[in-house]
């Protein structure tokens, strides 16, 4: 696994929860965290989504991921190169 791609891939997810987080618990003030702990936070929140990701194309019901007839497990790399195609998630998408 690229660790550079599971720490950067999901960077614009990461941003968006940390907005949500930070408009419920107003922590994003310099007196409550530092901007080092900040980057942190937004790292494990986008390598953890990474990790979600991996782990629903590793592990989802194959006739749910997989159209191309092939059912089993797919390789690790094949899960990481997937990932790779995937774009970031930089908005909200609307609410109904």
């Amino acid at each position: 696994m690229n660790d550079k791609e599971r720490n950067e891939h999901f960077q614009g997810f990461a941003s968006l929860l940390w907005d949500d987080i930070d408009n419920i618990a107003h922590i994003d003030v310099p007196h409550i965290i530092s901007s080092g702990m900040r980057r942190e936070i937004m790292q494990i929140i986008a390598q953890r989504a990474y990790d979600m990701v991996f782990h629903l194309l590793k592990n989802g019901d194959p006739l749910d991921l997989d159209m191309s007839g092939n059912y089993g497990s797919p390789p690790d790399e094949d899960v990481h190169r997937s990932i790779a195609n995937l774009p970031d998630l930089t908005q909200w998408p609307p609410s109904d």
